[in-house]
């Protein structure tokens, strides 16, 4: 009487066909290398070492069938074949549309969830073999299934080859042997969707032909090496076409060389993260520094009908935590939504294998997003590959990063991702880097640096947390070559003495080979200053301690600038940078530093003698003592100041005055033989250029500043002093030579105005007047 006072409805429920659903699915696969990716991933997560695709172009016998009807599934097909056999879980689950325990999986990534759906890209009624069962699945129901049965059905091998062998004949192509009644792997077998069934179909109105595939081939060709790269246990990828008429054809083959590396290495990890994840996350919990990281050399061999190549990987993967417990936390909340989740992280940086059989970071690289295998939508800015267990958005075309998408309860799934990429993945990178240094990366600096991230152009979250959470780890790392003298080291970025940025390249050589540590070579700017943008504290040499080191501990041997002791100092405009440096925090700490270039280009110690700041006029004067004067150019390109601690000064007008007083002083006699024709000082030129020194000068010079002072020439190759109370007579230039003649002939003494003196003494005399006296008849009688 259950039923009692309940009204009974019509059944209504909701419902959706099978091939609809797949028409949905299959447009988040693309076709190409992504239908390889789904194959590969499940071969790789049931553990085969290696995947096989064939292109099979032949019709195959429609005799002897399970079902007349199964004749469509007779023609070309496209295969693939790997060395595992499906347990009974996994011919339960790829019964499942988008079903699995993937969460609860550990390390593998899928195993026949979704995934395998991109078969229907290719095929209407895909098929395989596995152990001792085949199967063939039909959503229209047209060629296996009846329209009340189940969209597949499996037989035992035995069966069918004992009553329709036909069908499993064209499996041969993928390996399975005739008579054979349990295949030691699987094949699958996707007869392509032919125009006329596209035509009736309701999951994909597209054909696939031959053309797909050898887009397929020239996809692999390209980049196939990469899917081997984060696979936990596939090493080779081989590519097989089957002509119409039966020519077996080799087009292409990827085979890991160094496989016993690869997987022991690879054991480490997969034992690492097998079993119950939320029980693994109590034990990583309680233990972060024992988490297995791992990094090694991945070497691929290509080869193709026209080529053979070997492409050369480092590869690093681990489980990757941070030091807040937000990574093990956000995993166990991806858990409580039934998604999977890993802080198991990689990367891969592609390597160039040299002819000298040596290996080299490759140029231009251009990094992509793995979730196991390549994202079809790649960010723009990645150096290196990187790979993760990432929560991919609704088009599987790539990561989760946009919270407005998901409901508050889905937002864990971002927060994952950005987790991962702050603070798992750049571990993950760093080890890739380090593992480079130092042989690899000593061959190949410029691309290894470009490893570093770039935010001269900033990107938007989550990668530039990833980029800033990459370089400070990196700046911990010792990854910086260094070389002092011969000697090279290795050091963090933090902690390696920089360069100021005055310093080019040929100086910083120098001071390397001097003994001075300097990064080696120099380190690209952006690279330091992303560095210093993502809040990494950098070191530069200071003034002081360079000037402590141009010190040394031996006193310095004046030298030539060519033949200094230091190979920093024998160019003058590395002395002038050293100089600049060295004056940037203060101008008196100059005294016993090599850097006093004088002007006779004898290169030495300030405070080794007394030398001068002058300006050209000043020069000319002195032209005969170069060593009293610092090189022009180093005055002109220093913040040079007066320093009396290093006898370092400035030629004034005083000094100059009593410098010029010693070199014209007659002592105890009344005159200075004076040579107005003799090459060196003091000669008519150089009087010349006195003259108009002082005279340009006059009303800076106090009355008596030139007493004593010979600097007037007379007829008879003396100079005299000025003498207030016998003025010196100075004749016109148009003076009458006889009346001259006369005057020597009685003894008067008067101003010698021979050119180049004339000019000089006229203008000397307007511009400091009373010295002499224009010779006249007054002038003359008081000088009788």
């Amino acid at each position: 009487m259950e039923n009692e006072g309940r009204i009974i409805g019509e059944g209504f429920g909701q419902r959706e066909r099978l091939t609809v659903r797949l028409r949905g699915l299959i447009r988040s696969y693309p076709r190409s290398i992504g239908i390889v990716k789904e194959f590969l991933q499940n071969a790789d997560d049931a553990g085969a070492t290696r995947l096989w695709v064939i292109w099979d172009g032949r019709e195959h016998a429609r005799d002897n069938l399970p079902d007349p009807r199964m004749g469509r599934l007779q023609g070309p097909a496209l295969l693939f074949a790997n060395d595992q056999v499906f347990s009974e879980a996994d011919f339960q689950a790829i019964r499942s549309i988008g079903e699995s325990s993937k969460s609860e999986l550990g390390p593998k990534t899928g195993r026949f969830g979704l995934g395998f759906n991109t078969a229907y890209n290719v095929s209407d009624y895909p098929s395989f073999v596995s152990g001792r069962w085949a199967i063939a699945f039909d959503p229209h129901r047209v060629a296996v299934a009846d329209a009340d049965e189940p969209t597949g059905k499996r037989w035992e091998l035995a069966e069918l080859w004992e009553r329709a062998d036909d069908w499993l004949r064209p499996f041969s192509a993928g390996g399975l042997r005739v008579g054979e009644l349990a295949h030691a792997g699987t094949i699958f077998r996707l007869p392509i969707r032919t125009p006329a069934q596209a035509a009736e179909s309701e999951i994909c109105d597209e054909p696939f032909d031959r053309g797909d595939f050898e887009q397929m081939l020239e996809d692999l060709e390209a980049a196939g090496d990469e899917l081997l790269l984060f696979a936990r246990n596939v090493l080779d990828l081989r590519v097989t076409a089957i002509d119409p008429d039966g020519t077996v054809r080799e087009l292409l083959e990827l085979t890991t060389v160094n496989s016993n590396e690869v997987q022991a290495k690879r054991a480490i990890g997969n034992a690492a993260v097998d079993g119950d994840t939320a029980e693994n996350i109590t034990t990583w919990r309680s233990d972060p520094e024992t988490l297995a990281r791992v990094a090694y050399r991945q070497m691929i061999a290509l080869q193709t009908p026209k080529r053979r190549e070997v492409r050369a990987w480092q590869v690093a993967s681990g489980l990757f935590v941070d030091g807040y417990d937000r990574i093990l936390r956000l995993n166990e909340q991806m858990l409580s939504l039934h998604e999977k989740a890993l802080p198991w992280v990689g990367a891969a940086i592609r390597l160039d294998l040299r002819d000298d059989g040596r290996l080299a970071v490759a140029p231009r690289q251009r990094g992509k997003l793995f979730c196991t295998f390549p994202l079809p939508e790649q960010p723009v800015h990645l150096a290196c590959h990187i790979n993760g267990c990432f929560d991919l958005d609704a088009s599987r075309r790539q990561i989760s990063t946009d919270p407005a998408l998901y409901a508050e309860a889905d937002r864990a799934r971002v927060a994952w991702n950005c987790a991962l990429l702050e603070h798992a993945v750049p571990q993950a990178v760093a080890l890739a880097i380090s593992a480079l240094a130092p042989d690899i990366a000593e061959t190949s600096l410029t691309p290894y640096y470009d490893l570093w991230p770039d935010l001269s152009r900033p990107p938007d979250d989550p990668w530039r947390g990833f980029a800033e959470g990459l370089l400070r780890r990196l700046a911990t790392l010792p990854l910086i070559r260094t070389r002092a003298g011969g000697e090279i080291a290795w050091e963090p970025l933090r902690e390696a003495r920089l360069p100021p940025p005055l310093w080019g390249e040929l100086l910083q050589e120098a001071l390397r080979d001097d003994g001075l540590r300097l990064p080696d070579p120099d380190l690209p700017g952006r690279m330091v200053k992303s560095a210093e943008r993502a809040d990494v504290v950098t070191v530069r040499y200071r003034p002081q301690q360079l000037r402590d080191w141009l010190r040394g501990d031996e006193p310095f041997a004046e030298a030539p600038l060519e033949e200094a002791s230091r190979l920093c100092l024998r160019e003058r405009s590395h002395v002038v940078d050293l100089l600049q440096f060295c004056l940037s925090d203060r101008k008196d700490d100059l005294a016993g530093l090599p850097l006093a270039l004088c002007a006779d280009g004898i290169l030495r110690a300030f405070g080794s003698q007394p030398v001068f700041l002058a300006d050209g006029p000043t020069r000319r004067l002195f032209e005969g003592h170069p060593e009293w004067f610092i090189d022009v150019g180093i005055q002109s390109g220093t913040r040079l100041r007066p320093c009396p601690e290093a006898q370092l000064d400035a030629m004034e007008l005083p000094q100059v005055v009593t410098t010029i007083a010693g070199l014209l002083d007659p002592g105890d006699a009344a005159t200075l033989a004076f040579d107005p024709d003799g090459e060196a000082p003091p000669n008519a030129r150089w009087l010349a250029e006195v003259l108009r020194f002082f005279g340009e000068r006059g009303d800076q010079l106090t009355a008596d500043a030139l007493d004593g002072v010979a600097l007037f020439p007379d007829s008879r190759g003396q100079l005299h002093r000025a003498a207030a109370a016998r003025p010196l007579l100075l004749p016109a230039d148009d003076a009458d030579p006889a009346l001259l003649d006369a005057l020597d002939a009685v003894g008067v003494v008067y101003v010698s105005t021979a050119p180049p003196l004339g000019d000089a003494l006229r203008n000397f005399n307007r511009r400091r007047p009373g010295l002499m006296t224009p010779l006249s008849g007054p002038s003359l009688a008081l000088a009788l």
